[in-house]
């Protein structure tokens, strides 16, 4: 494996160690061979990063697949902290008014985390950065600012949502879970 080939590979598997033995384990342990210096391993995490944001500025129903993948990048990241973290808040700005109901309800989830007291959201990777979580919150609730019913689950760009209404009280709920847990708004 080159050094080409190594960087190929790791983006293509997320830049995910995890991802790369799970799914490839002869091909993990070419890459490991390489002995790749971390501060390397670093800088592809955080060109892929850029290359989201930049992504995920242009309007797309599919804009949560992407922010999704910034989130997991972030929360692997080791450097440059505020000023992604100060990206994600930009981006979530810019989100607000161009997302589908469906796309705000799975933004606000990657936001919350797999469940309000996981480590692997957007508001744990804020943790200790006060203005920029309580933005973070705004955004989201203001992604979720609609009604919701169940005959949204009816609509045609929602097929294969027969939960939409519930999805969002869950989420709002993890919200709410999750302001407690970073205890910041008093």
């Amino acid at each position: 494996m080159t050094f080409e080939e190594a960087k190929a590979f790791y983006i293509s598997m997320g830049c995910s160690g995890f991802h790369m033995c799970r799914e490839y384990p002869n091909r993990y342990e070419e890459f490991k061979a390489l002995h790749i210096n971390p501060d390397i391993l670093e800088g592809w995490k955080q060109e892929e990063i850029l290359k989201y944001f930049e992504q995920v500025e242009q309007p797309s129903d599919d804009a949560w697949i992407i922010h999704s993948k910034i989130i997991d990048l972030l929360n692997s990241t080791t450097s440059k902290k505020e000023e992604n973290a100060e990206s994600l808040i930009r981006i979530m700005e810019k989100l607000v008014e161009d997302v589908s109901k469906k796309s705000a309800i799975l933004i606000a989830e990657n936001m919350v985390g797999r469940a309000s007291d996981s480590h692997d959201g957007g508001f744990h990777y804020l943790s200790g950065q006060d203005s920029l979580i309580k933005q973070g919150f705004l955004y989201c609730t203001k992604m979720l600012d609609f009604e919701c019913t169940d005959a949204d689950n009816d609509l045609k760009e929602y097929s294969g949502w027969k939960n939409m209404k519930r999805r969002k009280e869950q989420v709002v709920d993890n919200m709410n879970k999750a302001i407690n847990k970073y205890s910041f708004l008093e």
